[in-house]
């Protein structure tokens, strides 16, 4: 209904008397046509009920949509940051493990040669 029309219906509710509204509404719903009225209003609301639902998660959805996808790139950077980090503790294992032969076969020093 656009505007005028409730404006309208408005205006001619308004100068009706409120028994006579009263009666009109029992009858309409005491006939079997009025039931059919009152059961399209009821299922009318639901549906606009539902389509606000449907709405609302439909944009909760997306939202959980763009958290995934962006999860998904943090993720990819990490992988990124791990594998360079990985190659610094290989080297750092391999300088640190020469270290250890240099120290252990360092037959210079005469304080820290291996006796024969």
């Amino acid at each position: 209904m656009d505007q005028a029309t409730v404006a309208a219906l408005l205006k001619l509710a308004a100068a009706l008397k409120p028994e006579l509204i009263f009666w009109f509404l029992v009858v309409l719903i005491g006939t079997p046509f009025g039931l059919v009225v009152v059961i399209m209003l009821f299922w009318w609301l639901n549906e606009r009920r539902a389509s606000e639902l449907m709405r609302i998660y439909r944009e909760d959805v997306t939202k959980v949509t763009r958290y995934y996808e962006e999860n998904v790139k943090l993720v990819e950077a990490l992988l990124k940051i791990a594998n360079g980090f990985q190659d610094t503790v290989v080297l750092n294992t391999q300088t640190t493990q020469r270290m250890v032969d240099v120290c252990l076969t360092n037959q210079f020093c005469p304080n820290a040669r291996l006796p024969k």
